[in-house]
């Protein structure tokens, strides 16, 4: 039966969880008994719906390893190198006491995950807090579903957000997007020789359907339909090896220019027969690594042609950033760039959208009285 108790001057809950063990609550120097009724009222509550904690020992070092070994069946070893990365070189380091040990995993509340983030802030960028808040929240959730936190503190904390200046800027300081205007894009591509037919190629294929770079690696000549102008997203080649696409949205069609597609018709006669059919091969016909494929292909016009040095990635951002500025519709390019949601699309190149458009004002008026009007 549960009760309330006084041992040496506090208040003491004595009660039974869902299990049937004997536990007590000392409760805060100062509480009342009418405030320890309320809270014996909660822990009824809880015991009943089976929602109530049951104190664990277990640190977060321990139940992010126990959370690496399951992750381990459902992932690729890229992407688990990268979970293990982010937890030894910030989450664990971060989450370790004063007596270097892990801190307990009910331990951690909101206010230290807010304060991982600002502690944080001046020492990485932006991206790299935002993806380890990613691991340190699933993390936190494998430890509810397990038990031995009641809720996932991470939820509801907000991360924080890109410096849009830097971006607009295209300094690109924190990590962010740096973007090549449509005549930076044309000197770049000019730069390459026509004697370069599979660098020309690759480059504007990147440009004119903003593929990420193990898309295009990946990219077989069957996927490209040549009558409809398209070509179909199907698989990526990522660390030596072909992988589908993490998520149903990425696999997609994309809309295919007529330039690109004449050059893609060159391409195709000029090129060595390679047994994947890949559109883009090594000399021997196996699949291109990408590690060596930018400093190869793709640097080294953007510096002839005076160009700043920005990352292949960025030709998928630039891509982005001019069907913006066409007026292009949010879902289309969601849909072309294979995002998940629009919101994602909208989350990335926001700040690249006009945020005032007068013209569409006049128009809803015209829309409802027909005419155009001036004001009085």
């Amino acid at each position: 039966m549960a009760c309330i108790r006084e041992r040496r001057g506090r208040l003491v809950i004595d009660f039974y969880d869902q299990t049937g063990a004997r536990r007590w609550k000392t409760l805060k120097e100062g509480t009342t008994k009418t405030q320890a009724k309320d809270i014996l009222t909660d822990l009824k509550k809880e015991v009943k719906d089976e929602t109530f904690t049951i104190p664990s020992d277990k640190r977060f070092d321990e139940v992010a390893d126990e959370w690496l070994m399951v992750k381990k069946t459902e992932i690729r070893a890229h992407t688990l190198n990268d979970y293990e990365s982010r937890l030894r070189n910030y989450l664990k380091p971060h989450f370790t006491g004063k007596h270097k040990k892990s801190i307990k995993i009910q331990k951690i509340d909101k206010a230290m995950v807010r304060r991982f983030i600002s502690d944080n802030i001046e020492k990485f960028t932006i991206p790299t807090i935002n993806k380890s808040l990613i691991v340190l929240g699933s993390v936190m959730e494998f430890a509810r579903d397990e038990g031995y936190i009641n809720s996932n503190p991470v939820r509801g904390v907000k991360k924080p957000k890109r410096d849009t200046q830097a971006l607009e800027n295209g300094n690109g300081d924190n990590g962010e997007i740096n973007i090549l205007t449509s005549g930076q894009i044309k000197s770049f591509l000019d730069a390459i020789p026509e004697t370069e037919i599979m660098h020309k190629t690759m480059n504007m294929l990147a440009v004119f359907t903003g593929l990420r770079q193990g898309e295009i690696l990946g990219l077989k000549w069957q996927d490209i339909d040549f009558e409809n102008s398209q070509l179909e997203v199907k698989r990526s080649f990522t660390h030596g090896d072909f992988f589908k696409p993490k998520s149903k949205a990425s696999l997609r069609k994309v809309d295919i220019p007529p330039i690109l597609l004449s050059q893609l018709r060159k391409w195709k006669i000029a090129q060595q027969p390679n047994n994947h059919d890949l559109v883009f091969a090594t000399g021997r016909g196996n699949p291109i690594f990408g590690n060596n494929m930018p400093r190869e292909m793709f640097t080294p016009y953007l510096k002839k042609a005076g160009l700043p040095i920005v990352n292949f990635h960025s030709l998928r951002h630039s891509y982005a950033s001019l069907l913006i500025e066409q007026g292009e519709n949010i879902k289309y390019i969601q849909k072309q760039l294979g995002h998940s949601r629009a919101v994602v699309t909208i989350d990335i190149y926001g700040h690249l959208m006009e945020d005032s458009n007068p013209e569409a004002s006049i128009k809803l008026q015209e829309k409802i009285y027909g005419s155009k009007m001036v004001a009085e």
